[in-house]
């Protein structure tokens, strides 16, 4: 069963990248920022008009974490299937790590409540129709990333999250699955990425798994 997109909660990050000056989105931030919010049971600010999420402020985040100081510069454009892009991919899942570690100690939701205590649980190399039927738990959240080639041949890659039966694409909006399982659920997930990511092909899959502390 497809995706069902959630009314009113249309979501793009186009005016993050305006605001950089067409550099590209954000996406591992707001999908941080969406998950972790949904875990502890706050409100995610949708940043649908100029009233939306700081823009300034979530940029100067993304850009700690996509500048991130590795052996390979996060803005390099690497060929696919290459020792040099392997090496980038490992890189980006241990700093992804250790970005959700720092980020989780402390933020604020869309009413400037504070949180904090959210840290990655596990990191797993699959896609999520494939975690989602592993775990049968569709109470999770967590981050989803993937990279694959684009058409020129080139690495590239995206940020996406899941929490309680919804997926959050911050290039599309929110969704729902309608299935009763998780593995159902999965599946639904796995359709919509193939739907969507048609420019390039998406090969490579990570799911952070986020637990809050006790």
């Amino acid at each position: 069963m497809p995706l069902e997109k959630l009314g009113g909660l249309n979501y793009s990050q186009d005016r993050y990248a305006k605001k950089k000056g067409g550099e590209g989105g954000v996406c591992f931030r707001l999908a941080f920022k969406w998950a972790a919010v949904n875990l502890v049971g706050g409100e995610f600010r949708y940043a649908l008009d100029s009233h939306g999420l700081n823009v300034s402020k979530t940029i100067k985040k993304f850009n700690a974490y996509a500048t991130r100081g590795g052996t390979i510069p996060a803005d390099q454009k690497i060929p696919w299937n290459t020792p040099k892009l392997e090496q980038f991919l490992a890189e980006g899942v241990w700093e992804g790590l250790t970005y959700i570690n720092r980020w989780g100690v402390t933020f604020k939701d869309r009413k400037g409540k504070k949180f904090g205590g959210v840290s990655v649980e596990s990191v797993e190399c699959m896609t999520a129709g494939a975690f989602l039927a592993q775990v049968n738990n569709p109470k999770l959240t967590f981050i989803y990333t993937y990279s694959g080639p684009a058409k020129d041949g080139v690495g590239t890659g995206h940020a996406t999250a899941y929490s309680g039966h919804r997926y959050f694409d911050p290039n599309h909006g929110v969704y729902s699955s309608p299935a009763p399982t998780a593995a159902g659920i999965g599946a639904d997930i796995d359709a919509f990425l193939a739907a969507k990511e048609t420019d390039w092909n998406p090969q490579r899959f990570w799911v952070f798994v986020l637990r809050e502390k006790d």
